[in-house]
């Protein structure tokens, strides 16, 4: 038998059930089949009761070496330039926000396997031996996901930085040639105006975004500083 036409696509001729009743006609034509009431492809039944085992990586195999914890950026920039070739650029003497450096990469590797802490001999009791040991592994694994989330907001607070960058000098571009253009043409006053109210809220903004990036710099050095320490209960 050649089937021409997927099958889950067309009303079937066949009883579905054991209780239904009547013949089957075949009918051998060289026309389409009859569409049926579905709009998708019918996921085949044996699929979809398949049973899957489930998968757990959380837990490794034998004692831990590395732990690698890789973050990135989850929102993109725009194309739009933030200088043009050429541009001749001022440089003013007000105090602006200072964009404090972030001192964790977004790739911290832990090694686990360089020391062993032999609480048994500090007097640590077995049963507290594996109530720490515990604790240490949710927590670490707790931390290393808060990171994970920091330094992804820092990278995109960077982006949202840059972006507004770009608008405050095309809004600056702007400006500069509508006081050019408004010596000939006054009726472009209400233009220039708004243009410099919306400078001023990118200014504003530009503020806030820097300090929101600095909260997460120094967040981020803190979940790291505790990761490190508890990483020397994690084995």
């Amino acid at each position: 038998m050649i089937i021409s036409y997927p099958t889950a696509l067309y009303s079937s001729a066949i009883p579905q059930t054991a209780s239904d009743s009547g013949n089957v006609t075949y009918t051998i034509s060289m026309t389409s089949p009859p569409n049926g009431s579905l709009t998708e492809v019918q996921l085949p039944s044996a699929i979809e009761r398949r049973q899957r085992s489930p998968i757990d990586t959380t837990k490794p195999d034998g004692q831990r070496v590395y732990t690698d914890n890789l973050a990135g950026p989850s929102s993109i920039g725009s194309a739009k330039k933030q200088f043009e070739v050429g541009q001749v650029l001022e440089f003013v003497t007000s105090q602006e926000s200072t964009l404090q450096p972030m001192l964790v990469s977004d790739s911290l590797e832990v090694r686990h396997d360089t020391n062993i802490l032999d609480l048994a001999s500090l007097g640590v009791s077995q049963a507290d031996i594996e109530t720490i040991n515990k604790s240490a592994d949710t927590q670490f694994t707790t931390l290393n996901a808060e990171l994970s989330v920091v330094i992804q907001d820092r990278m995109d607070i960077e982006t949202a930085i840059a972006e507004n960058q770009k608008n405050i000098n095309e809004t600056q571009k702007a400006i500069d040639a509508l006081i050019q253009l408004i010596q000939h043409d006054p009726s472009l006053q209400n233009v220039l105006d708004s243009l410099r109210i919306k400078l001023a809220e990118f200014a504003a903004e530009s503020t806030i975004l820097v300090e929101r990036a600095n909260v997460q710099a120094a967040l981020a050095s803190s979940l790291e500083n505790q990761i490190l320490a508890v990483a020397q209960m994690v084995r």
